[in-house]
């Protein structure tokens, strides 16, 4: 059996899932690529660790499937330059793998065929319910959340949760909240790693898949269509707690204090150059319009004065890391928010609202 397949559009997707594929030289599923063609649509997938990828585009072809090694296939078409991929399949058994796959761009590679039963039972996409992703900042929220998960967890915190009015994300000392409206039938929490194939397609529509589990994307790449489905944690994120302890200290009694972020962000850099990984706190002393930034480690000291802008007297210390999460989260000025009565520094960005943990003195 042989088929041709337009060399750019099969690059456009095998450029998209080949982050997906890990280098086990056709041990590991991860290292797979499932091609199949019905009704002369031919479909792709690719199962990664926490992601399965399909898509489609129309091909002149008989029905066929077969599976083989990912990264060589990869390798040979996006290094090749020819209008089409020619693809020839012999054997006496290709379902069950006994067989080979002849590729020929500008070289010509022959590869093994693979077993197709072990390939795992793939979701089916159509079936689901999608609902549009009307929000274009939701894939820049997914980012910004990303910032604030915790990678060495094993648990929800190193996940980003996602609701039908918010975005959630935690570490063990800040956390952003995001409010907004999502068309969700069901919360789900994925890891954000997860979420980086998306930034390639456009016209997002969102399901969820039941059995197994599974946040649903289909989306557009060009004229190519693309289902990406993205592991969901078994445990429920408890987003609900986090969220009313955000609004309790929002309201607390605080200090409110203004700072010009390329002043800060100055400060930063400075600061960044002395302060050990062994202790990263820097005392910030505030006397109404002028903030004092000031470190003492061992041999290692530094002190500077910026402006602000404040009508209250006190000190903090912080985390150098919760000043530059601060810092990467405004435009032009850093509008910040000490709680009188609990160790939490926030900052509100329109819907976005950022929580971190201080030393009171």
């Amino acid at each position: 059996m042989e088929f041709t397949i337009n060399r750019l559009k099969l690059s456009k997707i095998l450029n998209l899932v080949s982050p997906l594929i890990t280098p086990l030289d056709f041990k590991s599923i991860t290292d797979s690529i499932y091609m199949e063609v019905s009704n002369e649509i031919l479909n792709i997938k690719v199962v990664g660790e926490e992601v399965i990828v399909k898509a489609s585009l129309p091909v002149e072809a008989p029905d066929l499937k077969f599976l083989t090694n990912a990264q060589k296939l990869i390798h040979l078409v996006t290094k090749s330059n020819t209008d089409n991929i020619v693809f020839t399949l012999t054997g006496s058994n290709i379902e069950e793998g006994i067989g080979n796959v002849k590729i020929k761009g500008n070289s010509t590679i022959t590869l093994p065929l693979k077993n197709l039963h072990t390939f795992p039972d793939s979701i089916d996409f159509e079936s689901i319910v999608y609902t549009k992703v009307d929000d274009d900042n939701f894939l820049d929220d997914v980012i910004i959340c990303s910032n604030f998960t915790d990678k060495t967890a094993q648990n929800f915190k190193s996940g980003i949760s996602v609701s039908k009015t918010n975005m959630v994300a935690l570490s063990s000392n800040s956390g952003m909240f995001i409010i907004k409206k999502l068309p969700l039938k069901k919360d789900f929490t994925a890891k954000p790693n997860s979420f980086k194939i998306l930034n390639n397609l456009s016209d997002l529509v969102i399901g969820i898949s039941e059995e197994p589990k599974f946040a649903v994307f289909n989306g557009n790449m060009d004229d190519i269509m693309v289902y990406v489905a993205i592991t969901i944690f078994n445990e429920n994120y408890p987003y609900q707690e986090y969220i009313s302890k955000a609004k309790k200290w929002k309201s607390e009694p605080h200090y409110s204090l203004e700072f010009n972020k390329n002043d800060f962000i100055g400060v930063l850099s400075r600061l960044d150059g002395i302060v050990s990984t062994m202790n990263p706190i820097v005392t910030i002393e505030i006397n109404k319009n002028k903030a004092t930034f000031s470190y003492n480690f061992q041999e290692y000291e530094s002190k500077e004065t910026i402006s602000c802008a404040c009508e209250d007297t006190f000190t903090i210390k912080m985390d150098i890391k919760r000043m530059k999460e601060m810092s990467n989260l405004c435009l032009e000025t850093l509008s910040i928010f000490i709680s009188k009565e609990s160790p939490v520094v926030l900052m509100a960005e329109g819907a976005r609202l950022y929580c971190g943990n201080i030393i009171k003195e």
